[in-house]
Order: C-alpha cells, then structure tokens, then sequence
C-alpha cells in the first residue's frame, strides 16, 4: 500500500487549480475510454438493423417472384390445357367466324391471313393482322369482347384512328393465338 500512499502525498502537495486540472483530465480520460465501446455497439447494431431491413426487403422480393412463378405456371398449365383440347384449332378460321357473326366482313379491308410469328416456350404464336374502315365503337367493342370470350385467342395489339368528317374509326387489330409447335 506504499503507493497509495505517494498518491495521496502527492494530492495534498497540489494546488486546487493543478488537482481541478488532473481530475477533468481524468474523468475525461474514463469518459473517452467508456465512449468508444458504447459508440462501437450502437454502430454495429445500426448496421444489423439495416442488415435485417435489406433481408425484409430481399424477402418480399422473393415471395413476390414466387407468386408470379406460380401465376405463370398455372397460365402455361391452362395453355397447355387449351391446346390439348383442341389441336385442329385454326385462328383465321376462328377469327373469320367471329368477323362474319358481327357483321364486319364488308369493312375489311384486306383478307384475313395468319402469320407465324415468335416461338415462346416451345409454342408458336400464330397472329392475325386486319384492318376495318368507317366501323363505329360499339362494333369495335362487341369485336374485342367476342375475341375475349374466345379462350384461344387474345387481343395483342389495337390501334383506332378517327375518322375525318365521321362518325366513325379505323382500327387496325392482331390477334393471335399459341398453337404446339411441331417438335412436340
């Protein structure tokens, strides 16, 4: 204990001010010293917690892959249905009987062709090309929802453009259809 002596010897030979001084340098010192730690801590726990935010994140990501993997799955299960259940299926044919039940056949403007377009997932999208003149809206929508109702077709791309000085449009529509392709 003969060091604590010296210390205490040597706190009474200090002046007020030198001892004032040498206590804040000290508690100062204690301060830094137990500030590190708890400055380190709190840092990797901010980290973690955006750690765990970014999983939530990746995580609702993931379930909603899932839930469109599954989506499509059950869509390419339901072509693959459409097609097993009717492989004679002919677009123009169909499309024709949907033209001529409507009425439409005289504001065609060119014969109704299909034309093989891209192949997606091992089946061939086939699509119909027509353009009507002078038609009005309610003709364009009994053809689109006629074209709904059938369950191998499906409305790809519509374009209507007025009809200057009537009341009537043009409209350019494909329609296409997926049919097996040969290698099946």
């Amino acid at each position: 204990m003969e060091w604590l002596d010296k210390f205490r010897e040597y706190v009474r030979n200090l002046e007020n001010r030198d001892l004032y001084k040498n206590l804040g340098i000290f508690f100062g010192c204690l301060l830094l010293i137990l500030a590190v730690p708890f400055y380190l801590h709190y840092r990797r726990v901010q980290r973690y917690t955006a750690d765990l935010r970014t999983l939530d994140k990746l995580r609702a990501e993931t379930k909603k892959i899932i839930a469109g993997q599954k989506t499509v799955t059950a869509q390419k299960e339901k072509v693959d249905e459409l097609l097993a259940q009717n492989k004679n299926f002919r677009i123009a044919e169909a499309y024709q009987t949907i033209v001529q039940k409507l009425g439409l056949l005289p504001k065609l403007k060119d014969p109704i062709s299909p034309t093989i377009g891209e192949t997606i997932s091992e089946k061939i999208e086939v699509t119909v090309t027509s353009h009507f003149t002078g038609i009005t809206m309610k003709n364009v929508t009994d053809l689109l929802s006629q074209i709904a109702a059938a369950p191998q077709l499906y409305t790809k791309e519509v374009v209507i453009k007025k009809t200057p000085n009537a009341h009537a449009v043009d409209v350019d529509i494909t329609v296409a259809t997926l049919e097996s392709s040969p290698t099946e």
